[in-house]
């Protein structure tokens, strides 16, 4: 998958470079891959503002309990399972 944002440069060729991966976004969802705390996920993915300010739109973790391909919310990243997690996000 091509990712739609990133924190660190290089990440969309190694998510493991980057504390934070926006994989895939849609009007409502998000899914990220991410080495950061389940806490500190919807805050590290607002501070990019993918939204227009004024909007006052912020994204959230999700509470259901899969992903759309039935993967469960959160999950252990395929590609970096010691450090890495999978959350899906909702606005």
């Amino acid at each position: 998958m091509e990712p739609t944002k990133n924190v660190e440069k290089g990440a969309e060729t190694d998510p493991s470079r980057s504390e934070l991966w926006i994989y895939a976004t849609g009007l409502v969802c998000a899914s990220v891959c991410t080495s950061l705390p389940a806490e500190e996920v919807a805050e590290a993915v607002n501070r990019d503002r993918t939204f227009p300010e004024e909007s006052g739109l912020l994204w959230v973790l999700s509470s259901d309990e899969t992903f759309a391909g039935g993967e469960p919310n959160p999950c252990v990243c395929p590609d970096h399972p010691g450090t890495h997690n999978h959350y899906l996000l909702n606005c």
